[in-house]
């Protein structure tokens, strides 16, 4: 049985070409396209799509850990106590901090792999909300998972020192943030 030619599934790399949907749902395919066409996001969509999936994290990994641990943690993590109206609480024991950390640093390594596994889609959370995705800087096409991984993992990193690789977008017309120019990756407005 013969393979029918790529140019014939997705169409010639000389003009920009359609997104296909796949039939079952899963996602979308992206077909080999002209990077003249790529557009850069706004400021205003970096930004959005950042404090989003910042927002998201906080509640999917901050306030689970925070439920588990108070949960299923060492009894020092409640030994708070009202006192005359107000709250009074012992400091945490080693136990309970490690308690904590190790519940905190699982809840954010199972984060980190489902946005990387949106990241290789295009769209994570956020870019949806701003409507963009990450793309190779150089093909235009999707990301597979370890550069999504890494780059998500330098995304966290930067995002932790106050921003800074938020802060490289301002430097370049394009808008890539630090842990993009690393990755080799672009986001843009579809």
């Amino acid at each position: 049985m013969s393979r029918p030619h790529v140019e014939e599934l997705f169409g010639s790399n000389d003009r920009p070409a359609e997104d296909l949907r796949r039939g079952d749902g899963a996602g979308w395919l992206r077909s080999p396209r002209s990077l003249d066409h790529l557009v850069p996001v706004s400021m205003v969509q970096r930004f959005g799509s950042w404090a989003f999936d910042a927002f998201l994290i906080c509640v999917t990994v901050g306030v689970p850990a925070l439920l588990v641990g108070w949960w299923f943690g060492p009894d020092s993590v409640r030994s708070c106590q009202f006192v005359d109206g107000s709250e009074v609480c012992a400091p945490l024991d080693a136990e309970a901090l490690r308690f904590s950390r190790v519940t905190f640093w699982i809840f954010a390594g199972i984060y980190l792999l489902v946005y990387a596994r949106a990241t290789t889609r295009g769209r994570s959370v956020g870019k949806r909300s701003t409507e963009s995705e990450v793309v190779d800087a150089h093909t235009g096409e999707y990301i597979g998972w370890p550069r999504a991984i890494v780059r998500t993992a330098l995304a966290a990193i930067g995002t932790a020192c106050f921003g800074v690789t938020l802060l490289f977008a301002f430097t370049n017309r394009e808008r890539r943030t630090l842990h993009d120019a690393i990755v080799g990756t672009r986001v843009i407005s579809p």
